[in-house]
């Protein structure tokens, strides 16, 4: 028993590590790692368990109120601060959304903020910048201290494309696809560090980084002329290009120990795929063939243990929903026009259920981690090279890796179970141990 009453216990297997925390069905959130601690919304508090043993930290005394959270762990903790929207923003929402700010220390409340329109928001451990977009709503970009909440300060503009933090600036395009300005600010006195004259830069960047940069690299699509840019964030300057010969954006790629990827995935033709490692030595081009039309999964293509996975959808007839076959996992190795190839299930599940009508893939310590929907339930799989290892029931929520192992909320009808399985076998410990 704890605080209010409502009834949690952990189990914790000495021998294999994993570790189990049971709650009231539905009292459990989605899960975020913070260096040691697994924070997870618990019957309205944020809650800190050891990630070692499962063991309770700390439950913070502040109750957050009408919290909503859609397929995504939509809190984002920071060094020594957790910040909780009240829902998910979105490019596209106008729904009011208030912000709280926790201490990580003990989940003690620093700042509430009052709920208005947001589009999004990005932080480091000193200023937390939110940003609407939409039309519907004055649209702006605003710096908050995050210790405090205070305003630093806002810019307001006729429309706003993307916003990106990095190393102490703020980069935000403004305007449409085809007439847009690239303008950066310093975060904290919201001073201008740098602009650029129209459509020098595309629309919606992405940050890249490499272990020989000492900061991120900027890249993006100019959808219209057919081509990718990257460019420095903290001066502005154009480091090269890529002609594409199709007119899309580039897709998120490999992901880093600091979770920024150093390339991007990008289509170069007819279904084709490139790979694009502007911060290397020279361009990397791996083409991919799909035979089916490329799927919706964000993002597109990941690289885990020398392979890539991505997703294509086996059906696109969307005026005949009852015929829709939904997504199907594919891998291949990198090289030059390798065919991309389902992954083999084991024969114990039934066809019906290797594809998914939603797939998030989730790059791993050496596996691919996929949170699919088969038409009425959730799972999640496990995936080494081209074979699923192991697959369990899941609520809508994804996986996140914890080193070899890995963090998931399990569907037992009766109760919440937050699990540490092995990341290899799917084994767990606790009660309700079925798969």
């Amino acid at each position: 028993m704890i605080n209010d009453a409502v009834p949690l216990s952990v189990h914790h297997d000495a021998a294999s590590q994993l570790w189990t925390v049971t709650a009231p069905k539905d009292s459990l959130g989605p899960i975020a790692v913070a260096e040691d601690q697994v924070l997870v919304p618990f019957d309205g508090r944020m809650t800190a368990f050891d990630a070692r043993d499962g063991g309770m930290l700390w439950r913070s005394p502040h109750r957050l109120d009408g919290i909503e959270f859609r397929l995504s762990t939509a809190f984002t903790p920071t060094e020594h601060h957790v910040v909780v929207p009240s829902s998910n923003p979105g490019w596209y929402g106008t729904d009011p959304i208030a912000l709280t700010c926790l201490r990580r220390t003990d989940g003690s409340l620093a700042w509430i903020r009052d709920a208005t329109p947001l589009s999004g928001y990005l932080t480091d451990d000193r200023t937390l910048v939110l940003w609407q977009g939409h039309e519907d709503a004055p649209r702006h970009v605003t710096a908050l201290d995050l210790v405090d909440g205070r305003r630093l300060w806002r810019h307001d503009y006729r429309n706003v494309t993307s916003v990106l933090l990095t190393e102490g600036r703020v980069v935000v395009t403004v305007g449409t696809n085809r007439r847009h300005y690239t303008r950066a600010y310093d975060s904290r006195t919201g001073k201008r560090l740098w602009y650029t004259t129209m459509n020098r830069y595309p629309a919606r960047p992405y940050l890249l980084t490499h272990e020989r940069t000492p900061t991120p690299v900027a890249l993006a699509a100019r959808p219209h002329r057919e081509t990718l840019h990257w460019f420095d964030p903290a001066t502005g300057t154009e480091l090269g290009s890529l002609a594409t010969g199709h007119r899309s954006a580039p897709w998120g790629g490999v992901g880093t120990e600091s979770g920024v990827p150093s390339a991007v995935w990008a289509r170069v033709g007819n279904g084709r795929i490139a790979h694009v490692r502007p911060l290397g030595e020279g361009q990397v081009r791996t083409y991919l063939s799909p035979r089916h039309p490329l799927g919706i999964a964000d993002p597109l293509v990941v690289e885990v243990d020398d392979r890539l996975y991505t997703t294509v959808q086996l059906d696109r007839n969307h005026d005949h929903p009852d015929r829709i076959r939904g997504e199907r996992i594919v891998s291949a190795r990198p090289g030059r026009l390798r065919r991309l190839t389902g992954v083999r299930w084991p024969w114990k599940v039934p066809r019906r259920d290797r594809q998914g009508f939603y797939v998030h893939l989730v790059p791993g310590h050496r596996d691919l981690l996929t949170l699919l929907i088969y038409r009425d339930r959730w799972a999640v799989a496990a995936i080494r090279h081209d074979r699923v290892l192991w697959r369990r029931g899941s609520r809508a929520t994804p996986p996140v890796p914890l080193g070899d192992r890995v963090l998931l909320l399990d569907d037992c009808p009766e109760h919440d179970h937050l699990r540490l399985v092995d990341g290899r076998t799917g084994a767990t410990t606790g009660p309700c141990p079925t798969r």
